[in-house]
């Protein structure tokens, strides 16, 4: 009898060393979600820090003088067609450019009497101007062929 309950002890300790163990779900659970925690953690770390272009896109220092003129022409002529649109459907020019919805920062509108008007803008400190009645091809001067990427 002695001998028996020694063996079925024995047996029963082999067994409960060799036994593989279930793993606790919930412990794996927060390791994982502590390493994407920590990952995200450090992504948004790098991203504030550094800016990347490829999150928060080119910033104004990286875009080239002649583009952001290029830009800045092509805004203020895209704005002018705006203003033509207006006056033909109210019949005049409006009184500010609050009046066409969401207009660019940075440009002003003077009306030049009921015919004409000026848009004023500056591009590191050069003023531009786009007068109603001049020729947009020379306002422009090339403007979309340099946003278009095709220029050198």
């Amino acid at each position: 009898m002695a001998l028996r309950d020694v063996m079925q002890h024995a047996v029963r300790e082999q067994r409960e060393i060799t036994d593989p163990k279930p793993l606790d779900r919930r412990r794996s659970r927060r390791i994982v979600v502590a390493i994407v925690c920590v990952a995200l953690l450090a992504l948004s770390a790098y991203s504030w820090l550094a800016r990347p272009e490829f999150i928060w896109g080119p910033s104004a220092r990286s875009v080239p003088v002649e583009r952001r003129d290029a830009s800045l022409r092509f805004t203020m002529y895209l704005l002018a067609r705006r203003i033509e649109a207006f006056r033909k459907s109210q019949g005049s020019y409006p009184a500010s450019l609050d009046a066409l919805g969401p207009a660019p920062a940075g440009i002003s509108f003077h009306a030049l009497g009921d015919s004409a008007f000026e848009l004023r803008a500056t591009n590191n400190g050069t003023p531009i101007v786009f007068r109603s009645q001049d020729a947009p091809d020379a306002f422009l001067r090339g403007s979309p062929r340099i946003i278009g990427g095709d220029a050198k």
